[in-house]
């Protein structure tokens, strides 16, 4: 009986192992219900992130459109004596002795809608138009990315600029805009300021990020040439691994480069608007983001908040005064 039953157990074993074979195989791409997909997980942790370090990007904000409530103080530098702004964790300490806690969170609200549009429309255009490889044509990788940072940047400007300008309510302490409400802002600045006020500082921004991508692209492209020349025996995939590891150095030095746009972007978005802080005294009226770079550039003033802790008292040389 035993061997009867041992019998009909290894029957079924085999016929289940003939019925896994004559199924066809997963495609890699089928995910189960309760998978998270990567660009879920993606969008998450980048929302999670925002959230966390958003009282540092509205300090930064503020530092960027020029606002400076505590005082200066003098530290000795290498031998030498410099006046410093307190760094931006003391900026924050201050925001929240003054708002408490929920005031370190103003323009969340626009924040993570701005992130959550960005990464829903990357997504799209990985997915519907894939970035070309590193080793096709430059004008190919040009393209491409300009025109999805192009359609990038002018969807989310309206959003970057309402989130600018709730947190510039800190300065004059204001309640124009709402914190919660984006339909509120635009109806307000349509009848305002018309279409345009939703793209004030939009030039700027536009001219910022694309030639930081140009030129990313352009560095990135010369390595891989360069690397393929000098090596041409190497296997193109490891060199095409390397060069993408440094193109994240090249990005961030890039972006370092191109800060003043974002810094003209950022005071024109608040511009000659309902703030204390884009009107007179505080701020002249610049007819255009031109003018409001030469400003800025005679006033050395085109990198602040680029450095959120050895923060250094721009000051103006010599010549330039001599000039005016």
């Amino acid at each position: 009986m035993k061997l009867l039953l041992g019998a009909k157990k290894y029957l079924e074993q085999c016929e289940l192992k003939k019925q896994k074979a004559m199924e066809p195989e997963r495609d890699i791409d089928e995910v189960d219900d309760d998978f998270i997909i990567p660009e879920q997980k993606s969008l998450a942790m980048k929302m999670i992130v925002s959230l966390g370090f958003h009282p540092l990007d509205y300090a930064k904000h503020l530092i960027m459109l020029g606002h400076e409530p505590l005082a200066p103080y003098q530290t000795p530098w290498f031998g030498r004596t410099y006046y410093m702004y307190p760094n931006v964790l003391k900026y924050v300490g201050h925001i929240y002795s003054v708002d408490g806690l929920l005031g370190c969170f103003r323009g969340i609200v626009y924040k993570q809608s701005n992130v959550f549009l960005s990464h829903t429309l990357l997504a799209y255009f990985d997915k519907e138009y894939p970035a070309p490889a590193i080793s096709e044509p430059l004008v190919t990788k040009l393209k491409r990315n300009i025109t999805v940072k192009c359609i990038c940047t002018v969807a989310t400007h309206p959003l970057q600029l309402m989130m600018v300008r709730c947190m510039a309510q800190f300065v004059g302490r204001e309640n124009v805009y709402s914190e919660w409400n984006p339909l509120a802002n635009l109806f307000r600045i349509l009848k305002l300021e018309g279409l345009s006020g939703l793209f004030k500082g939009f030039w700027a921004r536009l001219l910022g990020e694309c030639a930081l991508v140009a030129t990313s692209v352009i560095i990135v492209h010369g390595m891989y040439k360069l690397a393929r020349r000098s090596d041409p025996d190497n296997d193109p995939s490891s060199t095409e691994k390397s060069v993408v590891l440094y193109s994240t150095l090249v990005n961030f030095v890039c972006q370092s480069l191109f800060y003043p746009y974002h810094v003209v972007a950022n005071t024109m978005s608040v511009n000659e608007s309902e703030l204390k802080i884009g009107n007179p005294p505080l701020s002249p009226i610049f007819p255009t983001s031109l003018d409001c770079y030469y400003h800025l550039r005679y006033f050395n003033q085109t990198k602040r908040g680029s450095n959120l802790f050895y923060r250094f008292v721009p000051t103006v040389s010599n010549g330039l005064l001599k000039a005016a």
